[in-house]
């Protein structure tokens, strides 16, 4: 467990700007516990949220929020409506992703690629990756490190056998055989 918390704080330290992402996505009764197995009702993101940290100064710098109109299932259902608190209202009078994303792009364009992390509990980058690649654009965050907290916590606690395997998008972080 130790090791596991050093090899976090290393991975930290190489970083000066941390961005927490977290997303909400369409959702029917039964698909999140079964990672969305139906192609025609894949998780398109309804809602992105972001905070900036400076994590030499140790402050908020910035944060996000943008509400999503998804194209193939533009209707969020009663399961959905009830889980997430969201009006299809605020949905229907919402830009399509590639609008968002133009927006979430000039909003990351003040941080440097090689020292930001953006960090998330559980597969958020890799979906936005999925869901902008339905719509022919590629993911504002490719250019930057990403972390999957929800593993990296299930590491340091000494259950990461208990979580399925999830596919890193960009960069795996592999510390020096020295650490």
């Amino acid at each position: 467990m130790v090791d596991e918390q050093a090899k976090s704080r290393k991975i930290l330290n190489q970083f000066s700007h941390l961005i927490c992402l977290d997303l909400e996505y369409t959702c029917w009764e039964n698909s999140i516990q079964d990672d969305w197995p139906d192609p025609q009702f894949p998780a398109e993101i309804l809602q992105v949220g972001m905070a900036v940290f400076d994590l030499i100064q140790g402050q908020c710098l910035n944060n996000f929020s943008a509400y999503v109109r998804p194209v193939l299932n533009p209707r969020m259902s009663d399961y959905c409506v009830n889980l997430l608190q969201i009006s299809q209202n605020i949905i229907d009078d919402s830009p399509a992703l590639p609008q968002v994303i133009n927006k979430i792009s000039s909003f990351l364009s003040d941080y440097a690629d090689d020292s930001t992390l953006v960090c998330a509990f559980g597969p958020d980058c890799k979906r936005f990756v999925d869901d902008a690649t339905r719509h022919h654009r590629e993911s504002p965050f490719r250019p930057f490190a990403s972390l999957n907290l929800q593993q990296e916590a299930a590491k340091v606690m000494g259950m990461a056998d208990k979580l399925p395997e999830r596919e890193h998008i960009k960069q795996h972080f592999q510390l020096p055989p020295s650490a």
